[in-house]
């Protein structure tokens, strides 16, 4: 008799797991765990109504957004884009940890000071100026007002 050929393990076909952290983005995951629950829980939302919100089916709402919070999912950008839209909040705030994120406004004036950092500096100094200026007088406007 001869003897049976020895049996190879079946070869398992490889999927995409998307639920792994990122190679191009280490501890991402981490900080949008962290970000994510800091502003749902501020928002007063529960996992399964972002999920809703979300778009996800009743059966996996909080599943999805449990997995997120624990790291062991992240967002694609366009999630991540429509999380920050229902929290209200920047998608940088999601991306940075929730103590270090700048608001709107905060974003919005440092584009202005890059923007004057980039002019020739005696326009830069002029600018700034006027700026201060502007402050100055807010800054009385608001005093009066009280």
């Amino acid at each position: 008799m001869e003897p049976m050929p020895a049996r190879l393990p079946k070869q398992r076909k490889v999927k995409h797991d998307n639920t792994r952290p990122d190679p191009q983005r280490p501890g991402l995951e981490k900080n949008i765990s962290q970000a994510l629950r800091f502003y749902r829980l501020k928002k007063g939302l529960t996992q399964a109504a972002l999920g809703l919100k979300l778009g996800y089916d009743e059966d996996a709402a909080q599943s999805r957004i449990s997995k997120y919070e624990k790291g062991n999912r992240s967002p694609n950008k366009r999630t991540l884009g429509r999380i920050a839209s229902i929290l209200e909040v920047p998608v940088e705030a999601l991306t940075n940890k929730p103590g270090d994120s700048l608001s709107a406004n905060e974003q919005h004036l440092l584009s202005i000071y890059r923007g004057i950092k980039a002019l020739s500096p005696e326009r830069a100094s002029e600018q700034l100026r006027f700026l201060e200026f502007l402050l100055k007088l807010l800054t009385q406007e608001t005093q009066e007002n009280q």
